[in-house]
């Protein structure tokens, strides 16, 4: 048997291979498909863990002990004992010891601080002055503690558990800078700094004795992703459960590790969508394949039954013959299959810890062990289950091979013998037909219903699609017959013999059927991943805001948008940002100068905003640089207007220095650090109003321009217009030149708008967005710097008055305190000393607190301000007419605190009469766009129905606020939130640091060092995170996890159709080549012959083309377009259209190429007709 079997394979190679072919296409499917899962899960898991910050990935167990006097054996015993109970394999476990204890400052005022020891520790710093703990008793401060503590290495630091308790000395050795804070190693609270005082790093042998012998003992370890998602059965849950009885142990991986298994479920369900259908369709082919080379093995069969031979031998010799393709088969496609799988793997994206490409979100080393971080995915389990994936396709070819065969041991012999068998009624085929249209029926509905991933909901598409190219097989058969025969009669012999030799084609409905099925696979699969992918990244660039997103940790606003400038002069790729997501409504600020360049704009925003076209002009009468005589300042009969240059020949941007015969670009200093903005100078010489002056040191000529400037009407009152309650701890927002949003001809957002507007004077100066409340030239923006203030104030007080100036370094944003008080009462002319100006500061405020009356009220006795002047360089900051001006100043609320009003002398500061608590005793500089102007999207919250509109800008308060536009999202926040400009909110918060998460958005062609040059100006990156990283975290539905490996799947379809159709050419090549042989013989041209032969596949194929696009086409207009292409159902912006028509075009067409090519080959190996 065996030698029969052997010679009826090789007599019948053809179809062998074929039968090789169909059964390896599946195979390879099947067995790629548990290596992708496994290895699929590793990437989600690592992908999802990135995502993450550190501390929602690590765990910590604290416990309370006594050092014994020897601290290392004891911390040595405890993690060996949690090492036992929580065995982690790849996780980098920390050890640590902390002991809360106090610390007096330079004012005597004792501070809680923690003294800690971590392992590690000095590996982990930079060292900015000093050595590393490395002894009992030594001890690393942060620069911060160092200062308030007036410390620095070699001093000692006195510490103590309790006020009673005796000081504990302790020598500084060094001050230390956190490098990387967002790792895991200093994910435990105990050992955090920027929140309260940051701690005290000693070494181990320093927790002795009575104040420090008992801490708490630390072990902290960042779980690896494998562990996160249960590999090889490991249960972290159970583990961390079992760890109680060590101590506090806290879990924070508890959600990311239900998202990780939820990850999994997703990812086998997408691999299984994609390749069911695909091994349906091979088993499907591998039964039409036997049916059609089932004419030889009825001989065979009728052969053996003449001669007696058994049931059992006879299905022996019929089936056998399937045994070895299908077997070779099998095993080239499992081997085929990991190979691909293995590429798959290759090709895929490594996910950082930040999960963009260069990201540090990950400590290196943390998941450090190869054997349990990169998971099985090459092991022996893992090619035992591709083997066995692809034996169950070699088990089901067999078996459908098998059933074919047992129908021909029913067969009588004299039917066995017949060269064309007995039509069949085909009621078979139509009960088949039928139950596929009532299960794509039933996926229709399912796909419209409230769960389309339910059920048979989730293979609607391909459902419909199959069904609807079974419909259009047999309308194709009725139109081949009737549209061949009206061609013959009509005498066109090439094309009707073409479509009568395509309607006899034997099965030529099922072979049409796989041919649309598999083009349909391909077209939807083409479409899904190219719609996924635009889903995923418009997403991504929604929630960014930008290309690139890094999340920074700075002292304050004033800082971050030093840093960015520094960072990014021109303004091409770098932007300040913060983002408030516990806001009602959720509120971002950006910088709306560069927001139009660097943030990514969408539509649903509204117009792309553009950056201010000109620069905005200073207060200053004059360059602060320029020199000036002391003194007071006299009337010479012309006034400069802020920022009016008084160098001859210079041109000047905001934040530049005037220099003489030179222009500097917008964001750069000067040689002092002054920033003068240019305003349209008028003629020199022009006429001031009476009771203007001069600046100290100006000088108005035919070389020095000047444009003219006048104070306000006396008696006016400053007012904001709202009746909103202002923040009593902060200053005003944005200077007059912030850019705002300005809708024109509709509520959508139009950007910054640029405007020329007259002054005061009537001279014509650039504004940006200007609104009620601005001025040109707040004091607010006036750049002070110098060696020396100068106050002219008179007190109207019976007794001294206080007043305080409080500035802002518009560097490091600190707050400057210049107290020009006690002043007597009557007029005098202050100097106190400036300090911490040197990089320019900006005015925020005068405090004037009220005297109490004999009454308790506050005495109406007036504090008039005349002006400002610097000395060292010498310069008028604010002038008299200018302090007088009431509208340039606000207090805290009408009728409370303080009431302004100006006159010829200056500004007039009276106590209100109805009082108020000692922080209304403040003047404000009105540098900004009151109300603040917002961007709105979603709806208008509840309270600004009924009321002035008022947000909270980011932790400064309640601010009032006007609605400029509206827009259907906004990014970040999405369909609910605000958009503010974000200098805005920092000059709004004051010194104060804004609440929210303070970012820096880049473009995507930021260059490589803009990181390094953020750090060395202060900024702490803490992530960073790019558009394609972000969208390959997102998980989404249907087979979009699968990714690459469902369209393996459908170009598998595509071959396994291309494989059926050859043979069906093969079986139907020899009654052919008879029936073009008789007609030839009859007079029918070579040249038609030729035609007829080529004709006839190459239909088939354009027709199985069409109908599966058709078919395709039909299955997405029942079921209808996804909501959502996310497993969470985010819909904020309209989904792309799945079946685009650029997907839907390479795809038909690839397919329709490579089919007919194989046609075509087809057709030439059936020879010549001559």
């Amino acid at each position: 048997m065996p030698t029969i079997l052997w010679g009826a394979v090789r007599s019948r190679a053809a179809q062998a291979c074929t039968l090789l072919l169909l059964t390896g296409l599946p195979a390879a499917v099947a067995a790629a498909a548990p290596r992708f899962v496994l290895t699929g899960t590793e990437r989600a898991a690592t992908a999802a863990a990135a995502g993450v910050p550190a501390a929602q990935r690590t765990i910590t167990v604290h416990r309370e002990d006594d050092t014994q006097g020897d601290p290392a054996a004891t911390l040595a015993g405890f993690g060996a004992a949690v090492d036992r109970t929580l065995p982690m394999p790849g996780a980098a476990t920390v050890l640590g010891l902390s002991r809360q204890m106090s610390v007096t400052d330079a004012s005597g005022v004792p501070t809680p601080i923690n003294v800690d020891y971590r392992a590690g520790f000095c590996r982990r710093v930079r060292l900015t002055a000093g050595t590393c703990p490395a002894a009992a008793g030594d001890a690393a401060l942060t620069t911060a503690v160092a200062t308030r503590l007036g410390v620095r290495p070699g001093d000692l630091v006195r510490i103590q558990s309790t006020s009673a308790a005796p000081f504990l000395p302790l020598r500084v050795t060094g001050i230390y800078e956190i490098i990387a804070p967002e790792t895991g190693y200093w994910a435990d609270e105990l050992y955090r700094t920027g929140s309260g005082t940051d701690p005290i790093y000693t070494a181990a042998a320093t927790f002795t004795g009575d104040q420090l012998g008992r801490a708490v003992l630390t072990w902290s370890a960042e779980a690896p992703p494998a562990l996160l998602r249960g590999a090889g059965g490991y249960d972290l849950g159970a583990l961390v459960a079992r760890a109680g009885e060590l101590g506090d142990v806290e879990d924070p991986t508890g959600p990311l590790r239900a998202d990780l298994a939820d990850a999994g479920a997703r990812l086998l369900r997408a691999v299984l969508l994609a390749a069911v259908p695909v091994l349906l369709l091979g088993w499907y082919a591998i039964a039409l394949a036997g049916r059609y080379t089932a004419r030889d093995r009825r001989r065979d069969a009728a052969w053996a039954k003449l001669r007696g031979g058994r049931r059992r031998r006879v299905l022996l010799l019929l089936s056998g013959q399937h045994l070895p393709p299908v077997l070779a088969g099998g095993l080239l496609g499992a081997t085929v299959g990991i190979g691909v799988a293995r590429l798959l793997d290759g090709a895929a994206p490594p996910v950082t810890a930040a999960g963009s490409p260069g990201a540090s979100g990950v400590d290196a080393g943390s998941w450090g062990s190869p054997d349990v971080v990169a998971g099985s995915s090459g092991s022996p389990g893992v090619v035992a289950w591709s083997l066995g994936a692809a034996g169950l396709v070699v088990g089901g070819a067999l078996a459908t091979l098998v059933i074919a065969d047992l129908l021909l041991l029913r067969t009588p012999v004299g039917t066995l013998q017949r060269d064309i068998p007995a039509a069949r009624g085909g009621r078979a085929a139509l009960l088949a037909d039928a139950l596929l249209v009532a299960v794509a029926v039933a996926a229709a509905y399912q796909a419209r219903s409230g769960s389309p991933d339910a059920g048979v909901g989730a293979v609607a598409p391909l459902a419909v699609a199959a069904a609807v190219a079974v419909l259009l097989a047999r309308l194709l058969i009725r139109a081949a017959d009737a549209g061949g025969a009206a061609a013959l009669r009509a005498g066109r012999l090439r094309a009707g013999l073409a479509a009568v030799r395509m309607s006899r084609l034997a099965g030529l409905d099922r072979v049409f059927a796989i041919l649309a099925v598999a083009v349909a696979i391909l077209v939807t699969a083409a479409g899904a991943a190219g719609a996924d992918r635009r889903a995923h990244r418009e997403r991504a660039e929604a929630e960014l805001g930008a290309a690139r997103v890094l999340t920074v940790r700075v002292p304050n606003w004033t800082v971050l948008w030093h840093a960015v400038r520094a960072a990014d002069p021109a303004g091409r790729y770098a932007m300040a940002a913060a983002v408030d997501r516990t806001g009602s409504p959720p509120t971002v600020a950006v910088d709306f100068g560069r927001l139009g360049v660097v943030g990514a704009w969408r539509p649903e925003y509204g117009p792309r905003p553009a950056p201010p076209e000109s620069p905005v002009p200073s207060v200053l009468p004059n360059s602060p640089d320029t020199p000036a005589s002391p003194g007071p300042a006299t009337s010479t009969g012309t006034s400069t207007s802020p920022g009016a240059a008084t160098s001859s020949g210079t041109s000047t941007s905001p934040g530049a220095a005037a220099s003489r015969g030179t222009s500097t670009p917008p964001g750069t200093l000067g040689s002092k650090g002054t920033s003068v903005a240019p305003v349209s100078p008028t003629s020199a010489g022009t006429a001031a109003p009476r009771g203007t002056h001069a600046s100290a040191g100006a000088k108005a000529s035919a070389d020095t321009p000047a444009s003219t400037a006048t104070g306000a009407p006396a008696g006016s009152v400053s007012s904001l217009g709202t009746k909103a309650p202002l923040n009593t701890d902060a200053s005003p927002g944005t200077p007059a030149a912030s850019a705002a949003f300005v809708p024109t001809g509709g509520s959508a957002p139009q950007g910054p708008q640029v405007s020329s507007a007259p002054s005061r004077s009537g001279v014509p100066v650039v504004s940006v967005g200007a609104g009620p409340g601005v001025t040109d030239g707040a004091p607010g923006t006036a750049v002070i710097s110098g060696r020396s203030l100068v106050l002219k104030v008179r007190n109207g007080r019976t007794a001294a008055a206080t007043v305080d100036a409080v500035l802002l370094n518009e560097t490091s944003g600190a707050r400057v305190v210049v107290s020009f008080g006690p002043v007597p009462p009557g007029e005098h002319a202050v100097t106190r000393p400036l300090d911490g100006c040197d990089g320019g500061c900006r005015l925020l405020r005068w405090e004037i607190p009220s005297l109490p009356g004999a009454d308790g009220k506050p005495t109406p006795d007036p504090v008039v301000l005349h002006s400002l002047a610097r000395l060292g360089p010498d310069a008028e900051l604010i002038g008299p007419a200018r302090m007088a001006d009431a509208t340039r100043w606000r207090t805290v609320a009408a009728g409370v605190g303080l009431q302004l009003s100006g006159g010829p002398d200056g500004l007039t500061v009276t106590a209100a009469p109805n009082g108020g608590t000692a922080d209304s005793d403040r003047v404000f500089a009105v540098d900004s766009l009151l109300p603040l102007p917002v961007l709105l999207a979603g709806p208008t919250p509840v309270p600004w129905r009924f009321a002035e509109p008022e947000i909270t800008v980011l932790g400064a308060g309640p601010v009032p606020a006007r609605v400029t536009g509206t827009a259907a999202a906004l990014p970040v926040t999405g369909a609910a939130g605000i958009l503010l400009d974000f200098d805005t909110v920092r000059r709004t918060a004051g010194e104060f640091s804004p609440a929210g998460e303070t970012q820096v958005w880049l473009t995507a062609n930021a260059p490589p060092d803009v990181v390094d040059r953020l750090r060395a100006a202060g900024v702490t990156v803490l992530g960073d995170e790019s558009i394609a990283g972000r969208a390959a975290r997102r998980p989404g539905r249907g087979t979009a996890p699968a990714g690459p490996f469902a369209l393996l799947c459908a170009v598998s379809a595509v071959f396994t159709a291309a494989g059926a159709t050859a043979v069906a050419a093969a079986v139907d090549r020899v009654p052919q080549r008879a029936a073009t042989a008789a007609l030839r013989v009859q007079g029918l041209p070579a040249r038609a012959a030729a035609a007829t032969r080529y004709l006839g596949p190459s239909a088939l194929v354009a027709a199985g083309t069409l109908g599966g696009v058709a078919a395709a086409l039909v299955a997405r207009w029942i079921t209808g377009e996804p909501e959502s292409f996310f497993a969470d159902g985010w819909r904020l912006l309209p989904p792309p259209e799945v079946l685009g028509g650029a997907p839907l075009l390479l795809a038909a067409f690839a397919a329709w190429l490579f089919l007919t090519l194989l046609a075509a080959l087809a057709a030439r190996t059936e020879g010549d007709h001559r």
